[in-house]
């Protein structure tokens, strides 16, 4: 007891350097929990922008016009394109590689969502049915 008694001062610096401790290692994790949830809802933010966005570009009436060109690409003999409300559905056969491309490029150039892309190619042409909306 009297040994105790001698050490009693270093004995509450120990206590008081280990309860320093115990208290840095909380905050370095409530500091780092912050940051993750920081950076969760910086992401989901800026998905929301983007939907928001798009939402803006797919209600615009600019891009009804631009469905109506895409429409006027390629003859009528080569497909039939079918519109119901903002959903596009479109069947072709008989593409050459050169009209395959313009109407792809066009249509990846348009503010569509693409639902359904099927390309099959048939000796030197190509057959391709579409759906998309916006």
């Amino acid at each position: 007891m009297v040994g105790l008694q001698r050490y009693k001062n270093e004995m509450i610096v120990i206590l008081a350097i280990f309860f320093a401790l115990i208290t840095l290692m909380y905050k370095q994790t409530q500091h780092t929990k912050y940051l993750e949830e920081y950076r969760s809802v910086n992401d989901e933010i800026v998905i929301l922008k983007e939907v928001s966005a798009l939402k803006r570009i797919w209600v615009d009436k600019g891009v009804l016009s631009r469905v109506k060109v895409l429409q006027k690409i390629l003859p009528q003999t080569k497909g039939k394109w079918i519109q119901k409300g903002k959903k596009l559905t479109g069947t072709f056969k008989d593409l050459s590689p050169s009209e395959l491309n313009k109407l792809l490029t066009k249509l990846l150039n348009t503010p569509v969502q693409i639902m359904h892309l099927q390309i099959k190619k048939q000796k030197e042409n190509y057959s391709m049915e579409i759906k998309c909306k916006w």
